[in-house]
Parts: C-alpha cells; sequence; structure tokens
C-alpha cells in the first residue's frame, strides 16, 4: 500500500471531517479539544472511539425513534387516568419556596412532579435491604418488576433469583430487565432462568450491526424494584454480595404515589427493550393510598437520549443554591467544570461544605481521579473526608437540612451524559436529619478529614499520576 497516499486522499479528509463534527457538537470545549487531538494522533482508534464514547446523543428526535412504542401507550391512555402514570395530584406547594424552583427544573423536564403522602424507609445496610426486599418478593401477588445495572451470580443474588424463579411459578408476573454488558461475563442463561419459570427477560443494551459502535457505551445504571405497583425499590444497591453483605450503600423502600413514577420510569426500558404486557397500560398505574403526613418525593430520571443532563443540572442548581449546607457522599467524584466550580463557589460564599469519599475505591482508576480534585477542593474551604472501612458506595446529597437525595448517580460525567439513571429527591426534614446523623457517625468513627498538608505531601509522581488520570476524567 501508498501510505503517504492514503493518508493524503482517506485519512487527512476523515481526520478534518471528524474535527469539524467535534467541533459543532455542543458542550464542554475541553471535552471536544481532548477528542479532537485523540482523533488527531490517533486517526483510526481515535474515530472508533470517539463513536464509543464521545458522541452527545441528547437530541429529541433519537429520543422519539427509541422510545416511540412507549409514547403511543402513554398517549393511549385515556385523559382521566393519564395523570395517574405520572404519580397523580402535583404537590409544588407542599414543597418549601426556596426549593420549589428545583422541583419545577425537574418536573419540566422529565413531566414528573413532586409528590405528597409517601412512605418510605431509608435503607443504609444490604442485609436491611436483602431482608425487606426478599419478604416483600415472597408477599408478592400480581407483578414483580426488577430492572438493576448488576445482578449477580453469588450466594445472595441466587436466593433472590430462586424467590423469583418460586414467585414466577405461582403465577405472578415476574418481569426482568437484564443490562447485559453490565453483567458480563455473567451467562445470559442464569437469566433466562426466569424465562423458564414463567416470567419474562428482556436485555438492555440489543446491539446490532448498525447500533453496535455508538450504543455500546451506555449503561442502564438504575436499580428499580416494583412489586404490585405498590412497593418500590430504588437507590445504590445492585443486587449482589457485595451490596448485600458487604459494602456501605444507601437505597430507599417506597409506598405511595411516588410508586407509579419508577413504574413509568421501569414500564419506558421495559417497552423500549422489546418487553411486552399482559393487560392495559394504565391498569399498572392504580391510584395510591396517601399518607397524611407523608414524605413529598420527586423521581428524576436521566438517559442519554433526552435534551437535557437534568441530574447534572439538579446538582448545579442545589449547589448554586445552597443557603446554609451541603454534604455529600460519593464513590466517584470526577465532575464536569460546571458542577465542581458551583460547589466551590457555594463554600466560597460561606456554605457548608461537607464531602465525604471512600478511603479505597474499587477500582484502579478512580480512587487517582477523587484525589486529583483534592487540592483544589481544600483551597475553597471544602471539608473533605475520607472513609475507612468497607467500601461506601453511597451516593447522597442534604442540603439545607432539607433536601435529602439518595441517588443511583455519581457525581461523574459517565452519570450526567452517558448511563439511564434515577435519583429520588425527598424534600423532608426528618429524612434529611436521619441522613446526617449517620454522616456524623460515619465521620466521627470511620473518617479522616483531610488537609491542605496531607496533599502536600504527596510525592510528585503520586500527584503526576492523579493528574494523569484526570486528564480522562470527561471522556469515559
Amino acid at each position: 500500500m501508498n501510505w503517504p497516499l492514503f493518508i493524503l486522499l482517506f485519512l487527512t479528509p476523515l481526520v478534518i471531517g471528524i474535527a469539524l463534527v467535534i467541533t459543532l457538537d455542543r458542550g464542554d470545549s475541553g471535552h471536544k479539544l481532548g477528542w479532537i487531538v485523540t482523533v488527531a494522533f490517533l486517526p483510526i482508534a481515535g474515530i472508533i472511539l470517539y463513536l464509543i464514547f464521545g458522541i452527545d446523543y441528547r437530541t429529541a428526535d433519537l429520543y422519539k425513534r427509541q422510545h416511540r412504542k412507549f409514547m403511543d401507550l402513554v398517549k393511549s391512555v385515556p385523559e382521566d387516568k393519564k395523570a395517574l402514570l405520572f404519580g397523580g395530584e402535583p404537590a409544588w406547594d407542599a414543597v418549601r419556596e426556596p426549593f420549589r424552583p428545583m422541583a419545577k427544573l425537574h418536573g419540566h423536564t422529565t413531566q414528573l412532579p413532586p409528590l405528597a403522602g409517601n412512605t418510605y424507609t431509608t435503607i443504609t445496610s444490604g442485609q436491611q435491604k436483602f431482608d425487606l426486599l426478599m419478604a416483600d418478593i415472597l408477599s408478592a401477588r400480581e407483578s414483580i418488576h426488577l430492572e438493576y445495572y448488576h445482578f449477580g451470580v453469588d450466594s445472595g443474588s441466587t436466593l433472590v433469583m430462586e424467590a423469583l424463579k418460586q414467585k414466577a411459578r405461582e403465577g405472578v408476573k415476574v418481569r426482568f430487565i437484564n443490562e447485559n454488558i453490565g453483567n458480563f461475563p455473567h451467562p445470559r442463561k442464569y437469566y433466562d432462568q426466569i424465562q423458564e419459570a414463567g416470567g419474562e427477560v428482556t436485555r438492555f443494551s440489543r446491539l446490532n450491526p448498525y447500533t453496535f459502535l455508538t450504543r455500546l457505551n451506555f449503561r442502564n445504571h438504575r436499580k428499580i424494584v416494583v412489586i404490585d405497583s405498590k412497593i418500590a425499590y430504588t437507590g445504590g444497591m445492585n443486587l449482589n454480595n457485595n451490596y448485600l453483605y458487604k459494602w456501605r450503600d444507601t437505597h430507599v423502600r417506597l409506598e405511595g404515589p411516588a410508586v407509579n413514577q419508577l413504574q413509568l420510569i421501569f414500564m419506558d426500558t421495559w417497552i423500549t427493550t422489546g418487553g411486552h404486557l399482559d393487560r392495559p397500560f394504565q391498569d399498572y398505574f392504580p391510584p395510591q393510598e396517601k399518607k397524611a403526613d407523608g414524605a413529598v418525593v420527586q423521581i428524576v430520571p436521566d438517559e442519554p437520549d433526552v435534551p437535557i443532563p437534568i441530574i447534572q443540572y439538579s446538582y448545579e442548581w442545589a449547589f448554586h443554591n445552597a443557603k446554609h449546607s451541603i454534604i455529600l457522599q460519593n464513590p466517584y467524584f470526577a465532575p464536569p467544570e460546571s458542577v465542581l466550580e458551583a460547589l466551590k463557589a457555594a463554600s466560597l460564599r460561606g456554605v457548608d461544605v461537607q464531602m465525604m469519599v471512600p478511603a479505597k475505591v474499587d477500582t484502579a482508576l478512580m480512587g487517582p481521579m477523587n484525589r486529583s480534585y483534592y487540592k483544589e477542593l481544600l483551597e475553597a474551604g471544602i471539608k473533605l473526608y475520607e472513609r475507612s472501612g468497607v467500601f461506601s458506595h453511597s451516593k447522597t446529597m442534604v442540603v439545607d437540612g432539607y433536601l435529602f437525595c439518595i441517588g443511583t448517580a455519581n457525581i461523574d460525567n459517565r452519570s450526567f451524559n452517558i448511563n439511564f439513571e434515577d435519583n429520588t429527591y425527598l424534600f423532608s426534614e426528618e429524612a434529611a436529619r436521619e441522613s446526617l446523623a449517620l454522616f456524623e457517625k460515619e465521620k466521627r468513627e470511620l473518617c479522616k478529614q483531610v488537609s491542605q498538608a496531607d496533599v502536600a505531601a504527596w510525592p510528585w509522581y503520586q500527584r503526576f499520576w492523579y493528574y494523569f488520570v484526570r486528564l480522562f476524567a470527561l471522556e469515559f
């Protein structure tokens, strides 16, 4: 092959064309420049990597094409029943006035308003979740819907699998969405046991030759269970022995109107991945019993093919508008620049910002990634704590002692722009107080406060490694 001619006639125009596409893409300039440099120096590999990891898919047209069947079902619901799909009567006035703009930001973007009258249980240990979930599964009479990023092949997961098979054989409609890339290399036949017992299984990443590269990077990072359309679970806990018995995480069990919002999110994914229903769509969204003094809850889903990164915007709004305190727990901290600057600005204007991250992270790169932000966080006055003991996978936020967020989303580009996520917002002093009490207990018993002197003592090669890893924060 005449390589100079090949480069001149093929690679050069291709690289220039891709560079123009990247330039015209919206988003962070540093993110775009990084991809242009990657494509320029590694043309073929860079273009393939850009197609997998770099393209911004947040376009309304793509969402409408992918979700057309689901949207048609929503439109088919009689008008007098349609409000139940979104949880029923909105409770805008039940949200404190300073936080109402946040609730409206969520609601106007997702169509899911805040809802009053919910009963909740905050779950802070895997054993607690396992016991509650198994009891609810074994008591199910009509349906069990599960959407998990990771459903393991180990002792705890197998117990849940056996319970699901038992209920399917009893005639309960068990529907399971298998995130097949996230669960690699577990064999598909493991999840097909549900189908063999009479349940139904769909695969989230239904790759084909036309979408293989562009969809390969998407992950369904949600953790949702809806039982009998009356009880729901969501939060940070997957189903495997780490989450059930070992790691520290936060989850929530809900009853009340917010269950319908989680059911709607599940149904969107279920229908979009090829799932079927055995009764009219609206029957899965019954009127929910409201508790007079129940919590105001709002579910906020996000995914990479809707126009607005709503979970990222939500964090930015909270950081920009906090008056007194921001208390964060998150295992993977690699925020976009706008989120980082908002958090630093909150601290600099006098807000008490405290953040807890695990001292030891479960992946090789995320520990260095987290630490690459320490210096500027500390310089902005943020109190930073490294938690020892078991790995903490908890993703929570408490703002001004009132807003409590439990999420599947990390504070990083993957959660904000690539993964399918959902966060749960409780506008509740009681819920916030419970979370703050646990934060203080863990801070007192398990944490070391990081100082600027600690960071200054890092050897140069360690510092270099941390900042080298950070170069890839927005790409992957």
